[in-house]
């Protein structure tokens, strides 16, 4: 069946890279399937409770936690060889090293966070982390108060960051044309973009085979039952709403799509709206009393 459906789509495997996972609820118990599948003659047995695709380290249950510990431990790996560059009294200026923070270590630490969720406990541990990066660019004591910190070191909260990428990645991803971007074509049927094409999956065989289905055809963006578990491109979908809450989805710019001047418009007002946004969030974050200024930018 998994062959047959590859060649219907084009599409061959190779075995050596051919990974197999049984994915589970996020808090399914029971014992893990140990089946393993048959394709091209090659048996391939399941290869554990994480795989690594893309950069990316899936679990079966979906858990984010072992992919951002894996980021954490790069981006720490990273810090403690470019720490030496400034010392204390010497090497590089706070704007140098602060460039290297933004430049290696922030991609570093939040790669995957476009569409991957932190839990907060793991959001904790990278703030803990980005607190210290803000002290070695800024040489401040460890009693320093961390917020004060952040706005010294120019560097925004990781919540922040994290809630930036997210937005920008919705609005990449439903303002692209679904023949050119598969991503795109992957959202909700319902969801409404400039272009009704999209790939034929699983889950909306499923639907069309008229089965109960696990959520309603028609997408909302407020689904939270269990019936109407969301899918990573369904939260991408609720995300956009939140820029474009009237649901004039524009088409952006690109040499493979030819828009209108309101749709070009429209794109980069929301860019520069969630930029805004965000910025407007660190101005206003709680400061001590006698802090009196705010971020420069």
């Amino acid at each position: 069946m998994i062959v047959a459906r590859a060649q219907e789509l084009g599409l061959s495997f190779s075995i050596a890279k051919t990974e197999l996972m049984h994915w589970r609820k996020r808090r399914e118990g029971g014992p893990r399937s140990d089946s393993a599948v048959k394709i091209q003659g090659h048996t391939v047995e399941p290869a554990g409770t994480l795989v690594r695709w893309l950069g990316y380290w899936l679990s079966d249950n979906g858990e984010t936690t072992p992919h951002f510990n894996k980021r954490l431990s790069l981006a720490q790996a990273a810090f403690w060889r470019i720490q030496r560059l400034s010392m204390p009294g010497k090497g590089l200026s706070p704007y140098g090293a602060r460039r290297l923070a933004k430049g290696i270590l922030l991609p570093t630490l939040l790669y995957g966070a476009e569409v991957l969720v932190p839990s907060r406990t793991m959001m904790g541990k990278m703030q803990k982390f980005w607190n210290r990066v803000a002290r070695w660019v800024t040489n401040t004591f460890y009693s320093t108060n961390v917020t004060v910190l952040s706005v010294e070191a120019c560097l925004a909260p990781i919540d922040l960051h994290v809630e930036q990428m997210k937005t920008m990645t919705a609005i990449r991803l439903v303002t692209a044309a679904p023949e050119n971007n598969v991503a795109t074509a992957m959202l909700p049927i319902t969801f409404p973009t400039k272009d009704d094409f999209r790939v034929v999956t699983n889950r909306r065989l499923a639907f069309d085979a008229n089965k109960g289905g696990m959520r309603p055809k028609t997408w909302s963006s407020i689904a939270t039952t269990t019936q109407q578990t969301r899918l990573p491109m369904d939260e991408v979908a609720a995300t956009a709403v939140t820029v474009f809450p009237d649901l004039k989805i524009p088409v952006k710019p690109s040499k493979l799509t030819r828009v209108t001047p309101e749709d070009a418009e429209s794109y980069v007002k929301a860019k520069e709206g969630v930029r805004k946004r965000i910025w407007k969030k660190w101005v206003d974050w709680d400061y001590p009393p006698y802090y009196e200024y705010r971020p420069i930018f």
